[in-house]
């Protein structure tokens, strides 16, 4: 590969991004019987097949490589488990909370007769109109604040399971190269639990803790909007103070009609705020306006060389 070449003979490292959401198209036209609404269900035994088989293919090319120094599981995965076996799990999962019914309906405001009456993913998952929920009482409970705490809490344990079964495929055959999954700034957004990303757990099963964070223009001359890119990197601290965090995609806006030396200020500030934040490393992705920019590309490279200098 003329990429991997390249890095090798510049000794240059690389991050390598397994991607298998970029085999979506591709199974849902092989099993059409495996997948919903153009998305493959990952419980299907076929589907699974296939993403060993990618899985197993890329790794035995990584593993003769070294210029890799770690490898994405995901990027920025957004989950949806469905269908009869996801809720009879779920209901499984319930019976173990609570040992009645009564006591269930106490909690979810519900009024039903026997746990086989347990719906997910209701129309009330997709903001309806007041009266879709009166038309329907008797489902009422799958807007309740214990509900949605029962199901995301569960919906993110299978996404999480998922990872961390590729993680054990990933480590089995290149065990010395460190793992991450690349995560979305989204997580002081409402609704972001219903992604089925639980960023605790993964945050102590990876090796580094890897997101995509975006520094808006609307601040541009504090190179931050709150709560965006530093208090992501901030929140990841915390959660992990002792794993580097990276940026894989680095999203710093810019508009066309700032001046070369505001361009040049911003993308130096923004750079130096990551790095005093706790930003370990970064990069800029395909198609960042940065790149066009001669101004902020030096000022981007220029804090890079002197964040590594002086750190």
């Amino acid at each position: 590969d003329p990429v991997f070449q390249a890095a090798a003979d510049t000794n240059i490292s690389m991050a390598v991004q397994l991607a298998p959401q970029a085999m979506n198209e591709f199974l849902a036209y092989q099993w059409s019987e495996a997948s919903i609404d153009g998305k493959v269900d990952l419980a299907h035994p076929a589907i699974r097949s296939a993403l060993n088989s990618h899985l197993d293919l890329a790794l035995k090319y990584l593993a003769e490589l070294e210029t890799v120094h770690s490898i994405s599981l995901a990027d920025r995965p957004n989950y949806r488990f469905e269908g009869e076996s996801v809720r009879e799990d779920f209901i499984a999962h319930i019976e173990e909370l609570y040992d009645d019914v009564q006591n269930l309906n106490q909690s979810w405001r519900a009024h039903m007769a026997s746990y086989d009456e347990i719906g997910i993913w209701g129309v009330y998952h997709d903001n309806p109109p007041i009266e879709a929920v009166v038309d329907l009482p008797d489902h009422r409970y799958q807007i309740q604040r214990a509900y949605q705490s029962d199901w995301q809490n569960f919906h993110r344990s299978l996404a999480f399971q998922h990872i961390a079964d590729l993680a054990q495929v990933v480590r089995k055959r290149v065990p010395e190269i460190p793992l991450q999954t690349v995560l979305s700034d989204t997580v002081f957004d409402i609704g972001d639990a219903q992604q089925g990303v639980d960023r605790t757990a993964l945050g102590r099963a990876m090796d580094i803790n890897a997101c995509s964070a975006t520094n808006t223009i609307q601040d541009k001359f504090y190179a931050m909007t709150y709560p965006n890119a530093v208090a992501y990197y901030t929140l990841a601290r915390s959660m992990e103070p002792g794993k580097p965090i990276l940026n894989m995609h680095n999203q710093i806006l810019l508009e066309d009609e700032l001046p070369a030396e505001t361009q040049y200020a911003y993308v130096h500030s923004a750079m130096w705020e990551g790095a005093i934040a706790g930003l370990s490393g970064t990069t800029l992705p395909a198609g960042s306006p940065v790149l066009d920019a001669p101004y902020a590309l030096e000022a981007f490279a220029t804090a890079g060389m002197e964040i590594n200098r002086l750190t």
